[in-house]
């Protein structure tokens, strides 16, 4: 399980940080132990937080903010609840940069009323094309 004493995130550098960093945070705390899913999650982490930040040098702070995004978005995967919950409130896609199980139905969903209505527009397009065709050639 997770350590039982207490760590800190180690200090971060000038230079800031990068994915494998927080790769390796995950890893010393014990977090990918109890969520190995975690690990999918941490380049996204970085990136979004360049992103906001609109730097590439990313500070100590910023590494608990991408230590939690990672934890967040891995909890997520076990608990139907959280999902309803994020899911209920928009964040699945703001707060954790990923799509729940909800959001990819109603996506598909979507696309697929989408498909239908182009196709059923061709039909008639195609169905009113022959009309004009037959009567000019009457």
């Amino acid at each position: 399980m997770l350590a039982k004493k207490k760590e800190m995130v180690h200090k971060i550098s000038n230079k800031g940080f990068t994915a494998k960093d927080v790769e390796n945070e995950l890893e010393r705390f014990g977090v990918t132990k109890v969520f190995p899913e975690v690990l999918q999650f941490h380049e996204n982490s970085v990136n979004l937080l360049k992103m906001y930040h609109d730097t590439e040098r990313l500070r100590t702070c910023d590494m608990y903010h991408a230590l939690e995004r990672c934890i967040t978005a891995a909890i997520f995967l076990y608990s139907k609840e959280m999902q309803d919950f994020y899911h209920a409130n928009l964040s699945c896609r703001s707060r954790l940069s990923i799509e729940c199980s909800v959001c990819i139905e109603e996506t598909d969903a979507k696309e697929a009323a989408e498909r239908n209505a182009s196709s059923s527009d061709s039909s008639v397009a195609d169905r009113t094309n022959k009309m004009e065709s037959s009567s000019t050639m009457e």
